[in-house]
């Protein structure tokens, strides 16, 4: 017999939420015994591959504002004819609109809600209302790292930690490097990516005050940037003004993953007025691909991933450290490769979509 599993997520858009839901799919669609049927709160859906797996979706889009009391109705409808064995959200809006479905059906509600490591509502405030709702009547709290429930101060028996896992067949598709190279534009000996939303959270001023600094020890360094969002525009003119050289803006990018493969160093900086990662999809993605990593999420979930100096550097977010760290990479060839290896090997134990995938499905049967 199928077990039936109604999923809500509020949006779709590029986001490591947002992929790690639909990794999740991906592996459960491939497994038998599982009807699956997801529901998305807004029209915006970036991860467009979606639609070929053999899954319901439903647009089920708010019309007046972001807390449209009408989709409680309308959630509770969809739930009664699906009539699911368990409903999973993914996000504190989802929860909140699936909770008199979980009521009124009598059905575990297990909760995605912590996919970062810093809180950044107020105690008197809406969002922690609704967040404090979402945790009291969930069945199971998810993180996807230990960081992210440390920062929400969350330590009960329906808590648990699920990792992020990638597909490894992602990864080892041979790529023509200087193909590649000549086609964006890099005519450096060495790359280093940054691959992230242009938001407030990723620190993309930083990424041209390090290009900068490396362009003084070095001209054999090109900055690659993959993605787009509302800084996107910012960043392109402060590099015109500046006079900026050594960086390329690649705007949103769907297979990823090559871009990676030609560059020698990933990085990921991160804004912590704003924003520290739980656990960053783009590091997952870079150490599969056997790059070290350079990261300055020294509060997020970063250092679960990286070991420090075996696989990576998870170091502060300093212009002079994080230059010389760069420098000392683009010239120790042995090093990339040991940083590059040992990462490579952390993915392939602890970061699959298989070792992921089983536990959510370990969280299912357990519930039911």
């Amino acid at each position: 017999m199928s077990k039936k599993i109604l999923f809500v997520i509020e949006t779709l858009r590029s986001g490591g939420r947002e992929r790690r839901f639909i990794e999740l799919l991906h592996y459960l669609n491939e497994k038998p015994g599982y009807k699956i049927q997801v529901v998305v709160l807004t029209d915006e859906i970036h991860y467009d591959y979606i639609y070929n797996l053999n899954i319901e979706i439903i647009v089920l889009t708010r019309k007046w504002t972001k807390k449209d009391p009408f989709l409680f109705s309308r959630f509770l409808k969809i739930a009664k004819e699906f009539t699911p064995d368990i409903i999973h959200s993914w996000g504190i809006m989802a929860t909140i609109y699936a909770i008199p479905a979980k009521l009124v059906l009598k059905r575990p509600l297990i909760a995605n809600l912590i996919s970062n490591a810093q809180m950044r509502f107020k105690y008197w405030s809406i969002t922690n209302l609704f967040f404090r709702l979402s945790y009291y009547f969930s069945d199971e709290i998810l993180s996807n790292s230990k960081a992210g429930l440390r920062a929400y101060g969350i330590n009960t028996s329906k808590s648990q930690v699920i990792y992020n896992g990638v597909r490894l067949d992602r990864f080892i598709e041979e790529y023509d490097v200087l193909k590649i190279r000549n086609e964006i534009g890099i005519k450096t000996r060495f790359a280093v990516i940054m691959v992230a939303s242009f938001l407030p959270g990723k620190d993309y001023d930083f990424f041209l005050d390090v290009a900068k600094k490396v362009n003084t020890l070095t001209s054999e360094v090109t900055f690659i940037a993959i993605g787009d969002g509302v800084s996107f525009n910012n960043i392109k003119q402060r590099i015109t003004a500046e006079a900026i050289t050594n960086i390329l803006l690649l705007g949103q990018q769907k297979n990823v993953e090559k871009f990676v493969a030609v560059c020698d160093i990933g990085v990921l900086f991160t804004n912590t007025k704003y924003h520290s990662e739980g656990i960053s999809n783009s590091i997952l993605e870079y150490m599969a691909l056997g790059k070290p990593v350079i990261t300055t999420d020294i509060l997020g979930g970063s250092n679960e991933i990286i070991e420090n100096g075996k696989s990576g550097f998870v170091i502060n977010k300093d212009i002079d450290n994080v230059s010389y760290k760069i420098d000392r990479l683009i010239n120790n060839e042995e090093l990339r490769r040991s940083l590059g290896t040992n990462g490579k090997k952390i993915i392939e134990s602890r970061f699959t979509i298989e070792k992921m995938g089983k536990t959510f499905e370990r969280i299912f049967h357990q519930l039911q």
